[in-house]
């Protein structure tokens, strides 16, 4: 008797210009592919979303980007598999190019293969890419390859799930296809057996990246509906609170969420969203209870711990907070927020120096975090020394390049500062050494950061005024007038100045 081939999916890499909507793509080529491929006799196929266990738990292998053969190989012995499968998926308007990558775990053999395939039919499309992976994998069946029409009589009650599939990756490479008909076929698929997780699985998964990336209602109407036809399925009510939580409905997380853990205590997994929504909900001993329950087979868990930390945080345990804190900074020390947590902890119990410590070393994180200079300009703010709360708020600007919203907040933020040192009340004595022009290239420089930042350019302007330089000043305020032609206040203000010129 030949024994059974086992062959390990593995989640796809796709170009970061095609952007997020295509993130679920990744999933579906390589678990369609398998299920495919699992039609044929004596073929097994694995799809492994989650493949290596890492110091910040399961990590997503893409293949073709950082996989050595050597390390796809020990992915497979992991599985137990014969071959190992990725590939690569770059779109074009007409065409697709595949990169396919299959590795012989046993010998170590690797072979890349380009396919180029017409978008116009999805359905051939896969199933030539299909005809390619078997070519390495077995070649004297690699003209067998099923379509939706020829699968075993195990798929065939569920010929709908694969029309669902079809209909899905033809509209992510741009078909117009209705979203309704997508989920008709697949509850047709789930409801004709009712004992086929995979398809169910699929079916949450779908639901899900609709209700996260595209339309919430859509993907809450779906799943509502699946757990009337799945009772029993777990997963189908935690994957109903994430979306209940996406929509800030504190009340509904807590109820699907504790039918998930009654249903399936030992597989429960959305500890960190109930404990979330218990917290909200101001029950605290239940919100850490549920997170040291996550944390007893999982102790290094970055989100509950975090969790923990402002749990325990908000009951005023600030010792128990600190120490949890300490241990993330441990774990993550390239992030900013887990520094600012432990920073501000230590704050609230009178370390004012081990937290100074702990704001400074999150300002030298690798993942810059709004919470870092903000609450550090507060400590130096109370502290009396303005100096330093420039210099850490026009560190922030600078450090949140990717995050735009929250460098207007800290620039508004020093800005705010600024005007106020002009007012009646004298500016602090450090500040007032260092004199007018300090401040004049200050702003000067924030607006060399920040080119849009209106009130800047306003405080510039009064500033210049004040120091004798009336045509500066005018010109600062007719950059602010050009993006806001319809403010009556700068308009009185630039006639003001014009008259002052004349």
């Amino acid at each position: 008797m030949l024994r059974v081939l086992r062959v390990l999916m593995l989640p796809w890499s796709l170009p970061d210009s095609q952007g997020e909507r295509m993130c679920a793509y990744a999933r579906q080529i390589p678990r369609y592919l398998s299920l495919r491929l699992e039609a044929m006799e004596k073929l097994e196929a694995v799809f492994a979303p989650f493949c290596l266990d890492g110091d910040d738990g399961p990590q997503l292998v893409i293949s073709g980007q950082t996989q050595q053969v050597a390390e796809l190989c020990e992915i497979g012995e992991q599985y137990e598999a014969d071959f190992v499968v990725g590939g690569e998926l770059v779109l074009a308007d007409e065409d697709a190019r595949i990169g396919l990558q299959v590795v012989e775990v046993r010998s170590g053999r690797e072979t890349s293969r380009t396919v180029i395939g017409s978008l116009g039919e999805c359905r051939a499309f896969f199933a030539t890419v299909l005809q390619e992976m078997l070519a390495e994998i077995e070649p004297q069946r690699a003209h067998l390859a099923p379509g939706c029409e020829d699968l075993s009589p195990r798929w065939e009650a569920n010929a709908a799930f694969f029309g669902a599939l079809d209909r899905m990756l033809a509209s992510e490479v741009g078909e117009e296809i209705q979203r309704e008909d997508v989920f008709e076929d697949f509850f047709e698929a789930v409801e004709q057996d009712p004992t086929w997780e995979e398809g169910a699985e699929q079916l949450i998964g779908a639901a899900l990246d609709v209700g996260l990336e595209e339309e919430l209602a859509f993907g809450v109407r779906t799943l509502e509906r699946l757990v009337g036809v799945r009772p029993q399925m777990h997963k189908a009510w935690e994957a109903l609170g994430w979306l209940y939580h996406a929509d800030g409905r504190v009340q509904d997380v807590i109820r699907v969420m504790e039918q998930a853990r009654e249903l399936a205590p030992l597989a429960f997994n959305s500890h960190h969203r109930l404990s979330s929504a218990y917290r909200e909900s101001r029950r605290f001993a239940e919100a850490e209870a549920q997170l040291r329950l996550g944390l007893v087979s999982d102790p290094d868990n970055i989100p509950l711990l975090n969790e923990l930390g402002v749990v325990l945080g908000e009951c005023d345990r600030h010792e128990e907070s600190a120490t949890l804190f300490r241990r993330l900074v441990e774990l993550s020390p390239i992030s900013g927020a887990f520094h600012a947590n432990l920073a501000v902890t230590l704050q609230r119990l009178g370390r004012l120096e081990e937290a100074e410590t702990a704001f400074q070393n999150g300002m030298r994180a690798l993942d810059p975090h709004w919470n870092v200079y903000v609450n550090y300009a507060e400590l130096l703010a109370e502290s009396g020394r303005p100096l330093e709360w420039v210099q850490v708020l026009f560190e922030g600007v600078r450090a949140l390049v990717e995050r735009p919203d929250e460098r207007i907040d800290l620039a508004t933020r020093l800005v705010d500062g600024v005007h106020g040192w002009l007012g009646e009340q004298a500016p602090p004595p450090d500040v007032q050494k260092k004199g007018r022009s300090w401040l004049i290239g200050l702003l000067e420089s924030l607006l060399e950061t920040l080119p849009e930042h209106q009130s800047s350019c306003v405080v510039l302007s009064e500033l210049y005024h004040l120091d004798g330089r009336p045509q500066q000043a005018l010109e600062c305020l007719m950059k602010v007038a050009e993006r806001d032609p319809d403010n009556i206040w700068l308009r009185m203000h630039i006639n003001s100045l014009r008259a002052g010129l004349e």
